[in-house]
C-alpha cells in the first residue's frame, strides 16, 4: 500500500514504515481545531522525551484521515507546527488506499468529522501492540513504548 510521507515522497505503508520497528500510530487531519492540535502537541512532547531514540529505536507514523485536503505540502505545514523530526512521518495517499487504511486500523470512515484520540503502539518484530489513549501523559506513553519494545528491541 503506497502512501506519500509529508516531503511528497512516495513509501510503502508497512514495508517502509513499520516492518521490522516500533511504532507510535495516530490519526489525524490538518484542518481539526479540537483534537488533533491537542494530540499533535501530547506527540511533540513525546518526540522531545524521547529524544535520540526517536528515528532509531522508535518511530511515529501520523496517518491523515482527509487525505483529499491533507496534500504532502499540507502535512509538512502541520508537522513543521508541531516540531516534527526525523522518524517522524505524515502519510497521506490516494482516497481508496487511506479509506483502507484508516478503516483497517481504526473502523473509522476517512473524513474531517470529530474522532477520539488514540495511538496504536507496536513492535512489528514481536507482534506486540496496544492501544493507548492520544492524550496521555508522554510518561506513561514511554512506559507503553518500553512495554512492548522488550527485548527485541535491542537487537
Amino acid at each position: 500500500m503506497k502512501v506519500s510521507d509529508q516531503r511528497g515522497r512516495e513509501v510503502r505503508f508497512y514495508s517502509d514504515l513499520i516492518k521490522g520497528r516500533v511504532v507510535v500510530i495516530s490519526f489525524f487531519f490538518t484542518s481539526c481545531t479540537l483534537v488533533c492540535p491537542i494530540q499533535g502537541r501530547a506527540l511533540a512532547k513525546l518526540q522531545s522525551r524521547l529524544a535520540e531514540r526517536l528515528g532509531k529505536e522508535v518511530f511515529f507514523v501520523s496517518v491523515s484521515k482527509d487525505p483529499q485536503a491533507d496534500t504532502p505540502a499540507r502535512l509538512e505545514r502541520w508537522g513543521a507546527d508541531f516540531g516534527v523530526a526525523p522518524g517522524w512521518t505524515l502519510v497521506t495517499g490516494a482516497e481508496g488506499v487511506m479509506k483502507k487504511l484508516v478503516w483497517d486500523f481504526t473502523g473509522e470512515p476517512l473524513g474531517p468529522q470529530l474522532h477520539t484520540p488514540f495511538l496504536l503502539i507496536g513492535n512489528d518484530r514481536t507482534g506486540v501492540w496496544v492501544e493507548a489513549e492520544g492524550l496521555a501523559p508522554a510518561e506513561e506513553i514511554v512506559g507503553l513504548i518500553d512495554a512492548v519494545s522488550g527485548p527485541a528491541a535491542a537487537r
